[in-house]
């Protein structure tokens, strides 16, 4: 990006019509998210061509990769909020500074992870509630995805510095290369060449490994001015302190939210394989919607940390009443799409098989309404992300899942009549029992500032 562009955007965002700002900077993020979302939701359909065990396979491992990966978003979501009030305050040598240090414990933590998790694959997955079939058809898909690990956290790092500096655009433009290579080879592979799943994972690293490659080719373009910048830094404590303070609590928030998935496939396979299923057919389908609010969200982190590094609190706060705004309108759109989709939806994914498909068709048409009050958190998790105070964000998803899910499912599920139906609805009100609370202690820490 041109220099006056990006001080451009650094005048909207700071001076300029919020809602202009908003949009300029989260409609990638959105589409990014989208993009990801399709992705999953395409690759779901390439598994169910495969059959009804690789879909259950995948919905165990799933989870439990997204908790291997919520490090690597922990640390891309810290690393947008540092960079971004270092953006706000003009400090260049900062912005630097904090790349290297977040791109050290990015390198290290992804690679002890592979060397970890690659040789005890089989164990995880039976501790992820993994059935003897399951572990037998996934655990090869599992390992070539754990091969992908030290790239997604590479990436993470080329995302929050883009992010942080409000190229947004830049993030989308990659992932649109990546995620069209990883659809065309999950074609070949699965369509024309009849292969089973692994090759689904083969395909996602090759998308991982796409975006490592373009942003080496960024850093060699710019490379007279970053080995300059790596021959004088010099790692400092204080300052990874900083960024695993930021970090942690998006860490354990991401990890804890992909481990209540693993903790519910535990209680879901009780009612069977086709439950588990259409219990992940469902989430697939979820997330081509709530990912987008949450891109909404992460837009708001990167106005806000701006905002907050220019000490314009009010700016950030008001940031929030906009974009709130905006979220509730498009997820209420969104309830209304999925809803008059769902029949569709299910026959994608069940065919033939009628008893999968009236499970699908149930989680929809409860679970799915729950966009609504996602979409009204995921905007306090960005402006609490945009100040600083992880912490709060934290709190929020704790309290989502261990307040509000998991006593709701335990709860209804005493209620023998209700059956599966239990952990749709116990989704759903967790969701708005969420939304409430996270309106609550954002109202609170705005009378603390004077609004």
């Amino acid at each position: 990006m041109p220099r006056k562009e990006k001080k451009d955007v650094r005048t909207l965002i700071l001076e300029g019509d919020l809602m202009r700002a908003l949009l300029l900077i989260s409609i990638p993020l959105m589409l990014n998210s989208f993009i990801f979302s399709a992705y999953n939701f395409i690759d779901g359909i390439f598994v169910a061509r495969i059959g009804s065990i690789e879909l259950a396979a995948v919905a165990i491992i799933g989870p439990f990769f997204n908790l291997i990966l919520s490090i690597s978003t922990g640390l891309t979501v810290g690393g947008t909020s540092i960079i971004g009030q270092s953006v706000g305050r003009g400090e260049k040598d900062d912005i630097a500074e904090n790349v290297i240090h977040i791109a050290t414990i990015a390198i290290i933590s992804g690679l002890l992870l592979l060397g970890i998790l690659f040789f005890f694959s089989e164990a995880v997955l039976y501790l992820s509630a993994a059935t003897e079939r399951i572990v037998e058809v996934g655990n090869a898909y599992f390992r070539v995805l754990l091969i992908s690990i030290p790239f997604s956290f590479a990436n993470g790092v080329y995302i929050a510095y883009k992010s942080g500096l409000g190229e947004t655009n830049a993030v989308l433009k990659v992932n649109l290369v990546s995620i069209s290579a990883k659809i065309s080879l999950s074609y070949w592979s699965i369509i024309i060449m009849k292969k089973d799943i692994v090759y689904l994972a083969y395909a996602t690293l090759m998308g991982q490994v796409i975006i490592t490659a373009l942003a080496m080719l960024e850093l060699y373009v710019n490379r007279k001015n970053i080995l300059k910048l790596i021959r004088t830094s010099k790692l400092n404590m204080k300052r990874f302190v900083k960024i695993i303070k930021v970090s942690l609590p998006v860490i354990v928030e991401k990890s804890s939210m992909s481990y209540s998935f693993v903790m519910i496939n535990g209680f879901v396979i009780k009612f069977g394989e086709p439950v588990l299923a259409a219990y992940g057919i469902t989430n697939r389908i979820n997330s081509l919607f709530f990912t987008a609010l949450s891109g909404l969200g992460s837009g708001v982190a990167t106005i806000v940390s701006q905002n907050i590094g220019n000490n314009n609190r009010r700016r950030a706060l008001k940031s929030v009443n906009v974009a709130m705004v905006i979220s509730l309108a498009m997820s209420s759109l969104f309830a209304v799409l999925i809803l008059m989709l769902r029949s569709r939806f299910a026959l994608i994914f069940a065919g033939n098989d009628f008893e999968l498909y009236g499970h699908v068709i149930d989680a929809i048409s409860v679970y799915s309404i729950s966009v609504i009050p996602w979409g009204i958190f995921q905007i306090v998790i960005g402006y609490f992300t945009g100040t600083g105070q992880t912490q709060y964000s934290l709190i929020i998803t704790f309290g989502r899942l261990y307040a509000f899910r998991f006593p709701s499912i335990l709860l209804l599920s005493q209620f023998a009549f209700m059956q599966t139906f239990s952990v749709w609805i116990a989704m759903l009100l967790s969701n708005v029992l969420t939304a409430l609370f996270a309106l609550i202690l954002f109202a609170r820490m705005k009378r603390k500032v004077g609004n």
